[in-house]
């Protein structure tokens, strides 16, 4: 399999994992301000832009080694 694929499997993977953090985060956890809950979420979702922004710079520029 091409290893730029499976860099975008790993990305896929990771952003499924962060999205369900969110999710349970925003459904179960009790935080004592809406503050923190919102800068919560908001890093959180830093997080899945820059892990979908760099699996797409890996997959628009890598060069193949064969």
């Amino acid at each position: 399999m091409n290893k730029k694929i499976i860099h975008l499997i790993i990305a896929l993977v990771g952003t499924i994992l962060l999205a369900l953090a969110l999710i349970f985060i925003n459904k179960y956890a009790t935080f004592s301000s809406k503050t923190i809950k919102t800068v919560i979420n908001d890093l959180i979702g830093v997080a899945i832009i820059i892990n979908d922004g760099y699996a797409i710079y890996n997959f628009c520029n890598k060069t193949e080694n064969k």
